[in-house]
């Protein structure tokens, strides 16, 4: 897979990109954000990944992002996450609606014996044999610009969440549990767990 090192920093690559993501059977999706000292997520990155290419767009330089709403909101192509509640909140307050068909590896881990809480690095380990560096897990991501180490590590929440999402969902297809994982992770599309008041 090729991965795109540049962070897309307007709308027309954006647009181009999720178009040919509208073609896809399913696409990998991750967000990198600060929460520090704000209520909401204060949203820096968006990562997407299709079957051939791996995508950073820059959430503070694009401005107008409805392309990425419309492939959210497309029913035909699965969006994979792993764990996503923060990912959706993320989304519901930056579009006001939820995306659709979503699929999520730490439910779909669960139903093979892994714990219901498994991370995404204990995935990666697990089904791929590599291990995650994390020094970047907590850095500042609103900082510009994104340097080398910065951009590998967002890249990769999105390239192995695709490998790792064949896997899993071939392991439960052969025990016929595929619909119970995607029909689990539906419940992330509940629109009460993101209606929130800060005034509260």
């Amino acid at each position: 897979m090729d991965s795109i090192d540049k962070p897309f920093d307007n709308q027309k690559k954006v647009k181009e990109f999720c178009e040919i993501c509208m073609k896809e059977p399913f696409i990998s999706v991750d967000t990198e954000f600060l929460r520090t000292n704000t209520y909401f997520s204060k949203l820096c990155l968006i990562q997407l990944a299709n079957s051939n290419t791996a995508i950073i767009i820059d959430a503070l330089a694009v401005k107008n992002l409805e392309p990425l709403e419309k492939l959210l909101s497309c029913e035909d192509v699965i969006k994979v996450f792993h764990s996503p509640r923060q990912d959706i909140e993320i989304f519901y307050n930056l579009f006001k609606k939820l995306p659709k068909n979503i699929f999520d590896t730490q439910i779909a881990a669960s139903f093979l014996g892994e714990t219901e809480q498994i991370s995404y690095e204990k995935l990666v380990e697990k089904y791929l044999n590599i291990k995650i560096n994390k020094n970047n897990q907590f850095c500042n991501w609103a900082k510009r610009p994104l340097n080398y180490s910065q951009i590998n590590y967002a890249l990769s929440d999105v390239t192995y969440l695709r490998e790792i999402y064949v896997k899993l969902s071939y392991q439960l297809s052969k025990l016929k549990r595929l619909d119970w994982a995607t029909e689990e992770s539906q419940k992330f599309l509940d629109i009460k767990l993101y209606q929130q008041n800060p005034s509260l």
